[in-house]
């Protein structure tokens, strides 16, 4: 199983292995508002994607949460959240829960995606291991730098800007 939510939006989808790839098997995309935990979408996701589950049990689940992952729990930056991936672990039956911050857990899986997934910006030619930059625009602008390393990526995380409402003055005087 997995997860990605921000401010607005939660997109879970349900995977199963076959020939030492991951497909999708079944997903769904929920309303955070419509939620007063995250707990509370698992379930239903859960409950929904029962069918599709025939005798196999979730094995693992990954969450990419906007905000800090501290001590495998967060407080959700867009939402009154709090996610402890020790006692999602519990209440799912699932063994495995890793939680990541979402611009971590993308740049984690760039390496994983087909050709088709990218749009080139500037033509060049790819480096393995070179720096990468990824932007991710939703509720705010999520920003993060990814370095290749001898045992995969490290990556940078870093909020740009949340929406703000600014007034600006309609009547200024030229003085």
């Amino acid at each position: 199983m997995r997860a990605t939510w921000a401010g607005t939006k939660c997109n879970i989808a349900l995977f199963a292995e076959k020939n030492g790839k991951l497909h999708v098997v079944f997903k769904q995309r929920f309303a955070s508002k419509d939620f007063a935990r995250f707990d509370l979408i698992i379930k239903e996701f859960t409950h929904q994607a029962a069918p599709h589950l025939t005798d196999e049990k979730v094995r693992a689940a990954g969450f990419g949460v906007a905000g800090p992952v501290i001590n495998n729990r967060i407080h959700a930056t867009n939402l009154p959240w709090v996610i402890d991936a020790d006692s999602l672990s519990k209440e799912l039956g699932v063994k495995t829960i890793a939680l990541m911050n979402d611009l971590g857990a993308t740049g984690h899986s760039l390496d994983h995606l087909p050709a088709e997934d990218f749009v080139v910006l500037n033509q060049g030619t790819p480096v393995q291991g070179a720096t990468r930059a990824l932007l991710g625009a939703g509720t705010g602008l999520g920003q993060s730098i990814l370095s290749g390393t001898a045992t995969g990526i490290a990556w940078c995380p870093a909020k740009a800007a949340t929406p703000i409402s600014r007034r600006i003055p309609t009547n200024r005087s030229n003085s």
